[in-house]
């Protein structure tokens, strides 16, 4: 009786934890072949010597 108890108690943080994590997320953009899109730049690393005349967001790119 105590381990039915235990899972079904495990059960419902597990469901909990998926509706809290599942709050915060967001659908990932849908891009069609042809479509133009910008690059965010803040992870890449270039050869400028400051980052503060650096563009943020490179030239549009065709996705293939």
């Amino acid at each position: 009786m105590a381990i039915e108890k235990v899972k079904s108690m495990i059960q419902k943080v597990q469901k909990d934890m998926v509706y809290y994590y599942n709050q915060r997320r967001t659908p990932a953009s849908m891009f069609s072949p042809r479509d133009r899109v910008f690059l965010n730049a803040s992870d890449i690393k270039t050869i400028h010597p400051s980052t503060k005349l650096l563009h943020w967001k490179l030239e549009p790119f065709i996705v293939e």
